[in-house]
């Protein structure tokens, strides 16, 4: 099952949700802090959103993942897509798991007047399902530290 987290729910997950932005995120070190911060006031002013991956086994709730996402409004063309910038599993996501995720942020997205969903991701497995599911792959990312 997957939940977004109300504005007042935040601080109760955000352990797991800092865990979450720390092992998906590609920052050094001495950015983390300050990117946290960041992350914790947009996602209590609502620039941010939050999403809980659950199950219910024996009337006990298991969190089996965090994603974060943003609704990001192109400049030039006015037209609004759905970001994926966090996703992090606690538990190994079947496909069943993935395609509840992919149904509820295809359904967010459209009631958003989003035209897409994209994500960032360096994880060859993600991809591929991604692409299963219909994505395209647009670009490759390349980074060089000075």
């Amino acid at each position: 099952m997957i939940l977004q987290l109300q504005t007042k729910q935040i601080s109760v997950f955000w352990p797991a949700i800092k865990e979450t932005i720390k092992k998906s995120c590609r920052l050094d070190k001495m950015y983390i802090d300050r990117y946290l911060n960041h992350c914790f006031a947009s996602l209590l002013s609502n620039n941010h959103q939050c999403w809980i991956i659950y199950t219910n086994d024996n009337n006990n709730s298991n969190i089996n993942g965090i994603l974060i996402t943003s609704l990001l409004k192109n400049k030039l063309f006015g037209n609004l897509s759905l970001s994926i910038d966090h996703m992090y599993a606690f538990t190994k996501w079947n496909n069943d798991i993935i395609t509840v995720i992919f149904n509820q942020f295809v359904k967010y997205a459209a009631e958003c007047d989003c035209t897409e969903i994209i994500a960032d991701s360096n994880n060859v497995k993600a991809i591929d399902i991604a692409i299963s599911l219909g994505a395209t792959k647009e670009t490759t990312k390349l980074h060089y530290k000075i």
